[in-house]
């Protein structure tokens, strides 16, 4: 067994107390000089309680004064001349330390984290309980406060992801009706939109509101990505799929500019599969499709750089009410680094600011909310894919969708519902308080 002492080592505490034993660390080494050279053997430690004996401390255990009448000692051993003559080589020593300790900063830098260290590693299983601990006391408080929003988010997404997995099955049944692009991104956004709401769900229930409101942006751009290419059918997907081999290109070529740096050997350029794949869609689609969102190119005229504003803007214009975009903003602070987005957080009261390291018990009134209507926005494109043409009659698989999309609905409702009332009620606390 391993034992240490309670209190882990400081780093500027070990140079105090450096400092403190100094004049009994000079007398010490005097004291193994002078008795060397007069052929006598003694041990460093021997050494050093003699020399505890010749100085005078202070409550700080800081060195007051020696002990004249002990110094005598050393007189009548003839290891010193006079008292003085001890004074002035301890101040001698002394000021030959305070020479070279800039060179001995670093070995006592080095020995003083591999003490630390030592430390924490005996005492970090007991350390970490006790955090496990209070994290799962201050969870529990939290779902306290936030269980009914945070169930009717859960139930949303469950009701989503069951809804939609059983759509999928549906449409697998069907002849593809040329729309096989179209389902192939509906399906896959919506499996990663319940995978991300999951996510968002996890982070506000662990008190971190700053992590979920990133997420919630994430969500939002699947949501609008997937709104539009429903809205403008199976060329836009077909495009949309395609435009992967832009950025795969994109990676490779920083990744062969990685192994160039470091002197690895790489191949031909324009014999890298990727890049002839991409050759192929530029050629297909024109030289403007390599731009970022170059993808939708097709829905906007003119030749300009098309920018995720302007797909927001496709999807929302004839209703400015669901146009988040105070939310995407808004939720940039949680992922860009800049001088307003070290202090403005998720999960800080806006008239209490204060440094956050941690989990908070606020600020998921937002990531909730959005994050529920981004799922639903989801969930409802995929419903799209599936819809009936006008020579088709409104079958049992078609109403058993179409009351899915009427659960998902109210179920939307109910969760932005129980998040405004939590927030409110919060808010009315705090007046009370404050």
């Amino acid at each position: 067994m391993n034992t240490k002492s309670p209190n882990p080592p400081h780093v500027p505490t070990v140079l105090r107390s450096y400092f403190r034993m100094l004049p009994q660390k000079l007398i010490t080494e005097m004291i193994i000089e002078k008795t060397s050279n007069k052929g006598l053997d003694i041990t460093e430690t021997e050494a050093a309680m003699v020399a505890e004996l010749f100085v005078s401390k202070n409550e700080h255990n800081d060195v007051d004064a020696y002990y004249s009448g002990r110094i005598d000692v050393l007189v009548k051993m003839g290891l010193v001349d006079s008292r003085q003559a001890f004074l002035d080589e301890m101040e001698s020593r002394a000021r030959n330390f305070l020479e070279l300790f800039p060179q001995q900063l670093e070995t006592l830098q080095i020995k003083t984290a591999n003490e630390l260290l030592e430390f924490a590693e005996c005492s970090w299983p007991q350390t970490s309980k006790e955090i496990v601990s209070e994290r799962q006391r201050f969870r529990s408080d939290l779902y306290k406060t936030w269980s009914e929003p945070f169930e009717k988010f859960r139930m949303l997404r469950e009701m989503c992801f069951d809804f939609g997995s059983d759509y999928v099955k549906g449409l697998r049944q069907r002849p593809p009706v040329e729309r096989e692009s179209l389902r192939e991104v509906m399906v896959v956004a919506h499996s990663r939109a319940c995978q991300i709401a999951d996510e968002i769900l996890y982070l506000m229930e662990g008190g971190y509101a700053d992590g979920a409101l990133a997420l919630s942006r994430s969500l939002h751009e699947l949501a609008v990505i997937s709104m539009f290419i429903s809205t403008h059918g199976e060329e836009t997907a077909r495009r949309f799929l395609a435009h992967r081999f832009v950025d795969l290109k994109r990676d490779e070529r920083h990744y062969q500019d990685f192994l160039e740096q470091r002197g690895e050997q790489v191949g031909e350029w324009r014999d890298n599969p990727v890049f002839l794949k991409f050759q192929e869609v530029i050629g297909e689609f024109g030289i403007g499709f390599e731009r970022d969102y170059g993808w939708a190119d097709d829905v906007f005229e003119g030749d300009r750089r098309i920018t995720f504003y302007d797909i927001e803007k496709n999807i929302f214009e004839d209703n400015e009410t669901n146009n988040m975009r105070y939310f995407y903003r808004l939720a940039n602070r949680s992922i860009h680094v800049r001088p307003v987005n070290l202090y403005s957080r998720a999960g800080i009261p806006v008239e209490k600011p204060l440094l956050l390291a941690g989990p908070s018990d606020i600020g998921f009134l937002d990531p909730g909310r959005w994050a529920a209507v981004s799922l639903a926005m989801v969930t409802v494109s995929l419903f799209s894919v599936g819809e009936p043409s006008a020579d088709e009659l409104l079958g049992e698989t078609d109403f058993r969708f179409a009351v899915s999309f009427s659960v998902v609905m109210r179920c939307l409702e109910n969760t932005i519902a129980s998040f405004d009332a939590t927030q409110e009620s919060l808010d009315r606390s705090a007046a009370q308080e404050g």
